[in-house]
């Protein structure tokens, strides 16, 4: 099952998002554990329209400060609502990466998409 986690500075993104949904648990089965992850996301693009991976955001999002002062430049993916974090960080092996050191996130800016969330999933 998925868990709701409060964001801090601990947290890559925690100046723009408030929350994130961790997906990533070792007890899930692998085939599982992805497809939760992408329905997920699906969910989220389909709710709130399109994002992109959370280090993509973030380094658009400083990037635009200093250079894209033109409101005309807007990247429609710099979604404020949402984006994600899909990496594996992890132990490869014989059958490809160990599930337990996959990252998969699913970032919120805010208790109020959280609360859609829990009400779209019945959390």
């Amino acid at each position: 099952m998925p868990t709701i986690v409060k964001m801090d500075k601990r947290y890559t993104g925690h100046l723009y998002f408030d929350y994130f949904l961790k997906i990533s648990n070792p007890e899930d089965k692998f085939l599982n554990f992805n497809f939760n992850f992408h329905n997920i996301r699906a969910w989220c693009w389909e709710t709130w329209g399109p994002s992109k991976g959370l280090h993509d955001w973030i380094r658009f999002e400083i990037e635009s400060r200093s250079r894209y002062k033109n409101p005309e430049n807007i990247d429609r993916c710099q979604n404020p609502h949402w984006c994600w974090l899909d990496e594996s960080s992890g132990q490869q092996s014989w059958f490809g990466t160990d599930p337990s050191y996959l990252r998969k996130r699913i970032m919120f800016a805010s208790a109020n998409e959280v609360a859609l969330y829990k009400l779209t999933y019945g959390i």
